[in-house]
């Protein structure tokens, strides 16, 4: 039953194929058409003029990496126009594969007025190093950036592709009605600084006067994948470091992945939870440790 707060429609789709699900490909506008006159003069825009400017022309675009397409955040939507703002694109898929030989697919959604989550911020000590792990390795694309150099810092949103808003025509609009975007912030002079710059929360000592590890409350993100063991031989080919393979520890088919700033990145199958006899990283299935609490 749906309580005072929510409001339920129905919608009606016929679909000849799921790619009518993707939204175009987000073009980009610069920061200075969608913020007050008064700011838009310490918006730097023309990338590699300033110090603080890096070339980002490369993540906001093309084709996701090979392998990466069916990559979604845990905390995605896939957000469309007016008519449709919650439909989910996985839930449409799954069917469209199960009844292809009809042709076409009728999606009854039900639609709920509750607030979603639109982004998760995390420091980042070097943004390029950033912007290449999560578009180059997790297959995101960069949907919005802004530069304040009045500030020293800039920020970065990065989203799965596939699950962009197409509502406005400027990126800031569609970034601010993407569900499940990663912020990147990036202040400026962090990328000089030797080692590691932000704790990551997990028995981390980073930042601490005595060196002890901390407590920390933060855990990880997350995304789901067709196959787990598949994408991690990917990111082990690509030289990224893990936590957890998919067979290490107790819990089996799932992975935990580290971006450069040591921020876990969760890994999980969109199905099943089935272990494969030996991962990436030659472990076995059979025994293994038990649940290890990563905040201690």
């Amino acid at each position: 039953m749906f309580n005072k707060f929510a409001s339920a429609s129905l919608l009606t789709l016929g679909l000849s194929r799921v790619s009518a699900f993707a939204p175009p490909a987000v073009s980009y506008r610069s920061a200075r058409s969608v913020l007050p006159a008064s700011q838009r003069a310490n918006i730097v825009v023309n990338n590699m003029s300033t110090e603080g400017s890096i070339d980002v022309s490369s993540y906001m675009g093309g084709a996701a990496p090979e392998g990466t397409e069916d990559y979604i955040s845990k905390f995605q939507y896939c957000q469309f126009g007016s008519g449709a703002q919650l439909l989910c694109a996985n839930y449409a898929r799954a069917e469209s594969r199960r009844h292809s030989s009809a042709g076409f697919l009728i999606v009854v959604v039900i639609f709920l007025r509750i607030p979603t989550v639109q982004q998760t911020m995390i420091r980042v000590k070097d943004p390029k190093e950033s912007l290449d792990f999560y578009c180059n390795v997790l297959g995101f694309k960069l949907v919005h950036f802004s530069e304040f150099p009045q500030w020293s810092f800039n920020v970065y949103f990065v989203a799965p592709p596939g699950h962009t808003s197409t509502r406005g025509d400027k990126t800031w609009e569609r970034c601010m009605t993407t569900p499940g975007c990663l912020e990147l912030t990036w202040n400026y002079g962090s990328e000089k600084e030797e080692g590691k710059v932000y704790n990551t929360g997990n028995a981390d000592s980073t930042g601490t006067s005595d060196g002890d590890k901390v407590r920390g409350g933060f855990g990880h993100i997350g995304i789901t994948v067709p196959n787990v063991y598949k994408a991690c031989e990917r990111f082990h080919s690509l030289g990224v470091e893990f936590h957890k393979s998919p067979n290490a520890g107790g819990m089996k088919g799932l992975a935990f992945i580290k971006d450069p700033d040591g921020y876990l990145v969760e890994v999980l199958p969109q199905g099943e939870m089935v272990a494969e006899p030996v991962d990436c990283l030659g472990v076995a299935a059979e025994g293994g440790e038990g649940y290890k609490d990563n905040s201690k």
